[in-house]
């Protein structure tokens, strides 16, 4: 196994509470695997999981019993790859020069006999797991091979060939994060070819002032593509469609939604014939994987990530048409998945009234969000959207003294607008003439907070002096209007004096109802 190394990194932490604050050095570490792979031009590289090297600062791998400092080269978080390159050292000559032995997508089948290796448990000495392939989880192998923390980017190797198939990812978890034995799951590493492809091609244009500097690929594992219930009657009634498939009702592909529209029928992908369910809600392939049908999200990242593929669909004013699209060359998430190593990511914020908002991250959703409130939250009328949700909330500000909203809530609106970015934040807020000389925040899904302009402006300038955060980030030059409190019947002013002005003393209530 001199194909396996033992990564060990340091970490950092991202600070959600105070994102303008470096982001910390921790003396935590943390363990993972990885193995020497050749690069395009026979280079020496590292390949191992994304999340293996996240939050590092400083990355090492044991080789030969000596530790050789390392760099990030690329990373595609999304589908949990990444590759690291030595840095020069005496040792770099003294790397094993193994030919890469891929096996092919289309070439693995159930119950093939696999091993996993790796460094589970962060032990010493590399350990070996056998296993088959049970089946997959969308373009994930599924394996009965034990796959535990200390493993994560190490080859999963097929038995009798020694190739390799995939890389060693997670295992499956039960309720309450209590895992499961005998499920683990694998990249599969034509997915690594894919990505060095691109890495490649952005190498080639001329990034030569960026060598040392980490590349992130761009990728949605989403289609883009929402489809609707889909009965003979209904596609003929919405396309004067005849032929069997799907009717498009949500399109956000940015390289298909100038071609494919709402209530399109979507024929076929690819040079495959394609099935669909009985209500017409989803598509599969002759294309097999694991000897399985799959659908179309999972065919495209398997078979069209950095490929044209065909589209032949059905529009009611042009019939049957195809267009070949390059449909996974770049396609940035309306969700990202922030990656901190080397600073390539940084948390974006703004302070408004000793509120630190954010905008919504992949990274958020297991730590401080259920499957059903992320799906709520990220889901309108058929389209994924992104949220601004408040990080922290200063002790004795407003929002803090009303107890109406908590940490990592969700706004909805500001001042009946919707918001979804921090630039809609900044932008209603810093135009709007506030009709009652307050700000009224919608969260989601239920609160609402009104908000006095003057106290929200006497807030940020004592937080700004207290935090030193960059008065850029500071939304403190609010419009003020000469409109009076009766403007909005569902203000409430409560105080010991009953004149119109207000103090710190004043209670801002909603009226239920």
């Amino acid at each position: 196994m001199q194909r396996v190394v033992r990564i060990s990194v340091s970490l950092r932490k991202p600070d959600y509470t105070f994102p303008w604050q470096s982001q910390s050095r921790s003396p935590n570490k943390g363990v993972g695997t990885g193995f020497f792979y050749n690069g395009p031009n026979k280079e020496t590289w590292v390949v191992t999981c994304a999340h293996v090297v996240e939050a590092a600062y400083d990355i090492k791998f044991l080789h030969n019993k000596k530790e050789i400092s390392a760099r990030l080269l690329f990373v595609c978080p999304e589908l949990d790859i990444a590759v690291i390159e030595p840095i020069e050292s005496d040792e770099t000559s003294q790397f094993p020069k193994l030919d890469n032995n891929i096996i092919n997508l289309e070439e693995l089948k159930a119950n093939d006999s696999v091993i996993a290796v790796g460094f589970p448990l962060a032990n010493e000495q590399i350990i070996t797991s056998n296993g088959i392939i049970s089946g997959s989880n969308g373009y994930l192998i599924q394996t009965t091979a034990a796959i535990n923390s200390g493993n994560s980017g190490g080859p999963l190797l097929q038995k009798h060939t020694k190739a390799i198939i995939g890389i060693n990812s997670s295992k499956a978890a039960g309720m309450l994060f209590s895992s499961i034995d005998n499920i683990g799951y694998s990249v599969p590493i034509s997915l690594l070819e894919k990505c060095i492809s691109i890495y490649s091609d952005h190498k080639s244009k001329g990034n030569e002032s960026e060598e040392h500097k980490p590349f992130k690929i761009p990728f949605s594992s989403s289609s883009g593509i929402t489809f609707s219930r889909s009965t003979p009657k209904i596609r003929k009634c919405y396309s004067d469609c005849d032929e069997d498939g799907c009717l498009i009702s949500e399109i956000e592909h940015p390289q298909l939604k100038d071609i494919l529209k709402p209530k399109d029928v979507l024929l076929s992908v690819g040079n495959d014939k394609n099935t669909f369910n009985l209500y017409g809600k989803q598509l599969s392939t002759d294309k097999k994987w694991i000897e399985q049908d799959i659908d179309l999200k999972t065919y495209l990242i398997l078979f069209g990530f950095n490929e044209k593929i065909n589209f032949k669909y059905w529009n009611a004013e042009e019939g049957e048409k195809t267009h070949s699209v390059d449909c996974f060359n770049s396609y940035d998430p309306t969700i990202k998945e922030l990656f901190y190593y080397d600073d390539i990511d940084s948390i974006d914020y703004l302070v408004l009234g000793g509120m630190v908002l954010i905008e919504l991250t992949e990274n958020l959703q297991e730590r401080y969000y259920e499957d059903v409130m992320w799906k709520v939250l990220t889901q309108e009328k058929g389209k994924q959207r992104n949220r601004v949700v408040i990080s922290t909330i200063f002790p004795s500000s407003l929002p803090d003294e009303m107890k109406v909203v908590e940490a990592f809530d969700a706004i909805h609106k500001i001042n009946n607008k919707d918001v979804y970015t921090l630039e809609d934040v900044k932008k209603i807020v810093t135009s709007t003439t506030h009709s009652s000389n307050c700000l009224e925040i919608e969260m989601f899904p239920y609160a609402k907070l009104i908000l006095p302009v003057e106290r929200l402006k006497e807030d940020d300038q004592t937080f700004l002096e207290l935090f030193n955060y960059p008065i850029n980030k500071t939304l403190s030059n609010l419009p003020l209007s000469n409109t009076n409190t009766e403007s909005n019947p569902n203000l409430e002013i409560d105080s010991d004096d009953t004149s119109a002005e207000t103090d710190e003393s004043t209670t801002v209530r909603i009226r239920i109802g």
